[in-house]
């Protein structure tokens, strides 16, 4: 199935069993935070497009890479399942608990105009942005 112009792999059983998700027959599934190599499969088994973004999000391919060096963040989205044409996995923030102060700097400067962000110092230094 295309959705701008990137040919997604149309095995919903597939894509909805590596999500944790059950049937996405009612066309909207909200999952539950997924961790980088759960977001690798989607994209190489071509479920997740590495370009697409959520309105001003960083794109698929950005989360990635921000988890591959911060591997404590987890991605947060949606599945829109068929038969609408829009079937596709959209990642809309990140989560988690900073381990360095070079994940929590880093998530600040490239996450900061997220719709939602927030940050708790204290404890663990909880993380989450969320774009809408």
């Amino acid at each position: 199935m295309k959705h701008n112009e990137f040919d997604f792999n149309p095995d919903q059983t597939r894509r909805d069993f590596i999500l944790g998700i059950g049937n996405c027959s009612d066309c909207y599934s909200r999952f539950s935070p997924i961790t980088k190599e759960t977001l690798k499969t989607l994209l190489d088994e071509r479920f997740a497009c590495p370009t697409d973004t959520q309105n001003y999000s960083p794109t698929t391919q950005e989360f990635y890479e921000f988890m591959v060096k911060y591997p404590e963040f987890r991605a947060i989205g949606y599945a829109i399942g068929k038969p609408r044409d829009d079937y596709r996995v959209t990642i809309e923030g990140l989560e988690g608990n900073a381990k360095s102060e070079e994940a929590l700097q880093e998530f600040i400067d490239i996450f900061r105009e997220a719709d939602e962000f927030e940050i708790k110092i204290t404890g663990n230094r909880y993380c989450r942005c969320w774009y809408d």
